[in-house]
């Protein structure tokens, strides 16, 4: 997702967050955001509840609207992937598992 193809990127996202969010009877995937905000590498881990988990200790969990907002024309991007049940916070916050997330190391 960029800036300007917000609006035909809209319908695959909201299936991918419908995908991350099943978990009856198991999970069907972990949905994970990565991209470029204001030049800086971030990412995020949706929980099944909705909420995005950020990759810094001390930032809040947003919503969908909050993470979308967090682009504008510069470049910024988002990506957003379904991936395998259990490797979401590895994959979208935590690469190396160490405990100290992505955006903090």
């Amino acid at each position: 997702m960029t800036d300007s193809n917000r609006t035909q990127a809209s319908a695959r996202i909201d299936l991918l967050v419908q995908r991350g969010m099943v978990d009856s009877p198991v999970p069907e995937c972990d949905l994970v955001v990565s991209g470029l905000v204001g030049g800086t590498a971030r990412s995020w881990s949706m929980d099944r509840s909705g909420a995005f988990l950020p990759d810094r200790i001390g930032e809040p969990t947003i919503d969908r609207a909050a993470l979308e907002a967090t682009i504008s024309a510069n470049g910024d991007n988002l990506t957003f992937m379904c991936t395998p049940w259990g490797s979401g916070a590895r994959i979208g916050i935590d690469r190396d598992s160490d405990g100290i997330l992505n955006g903090d190391e």
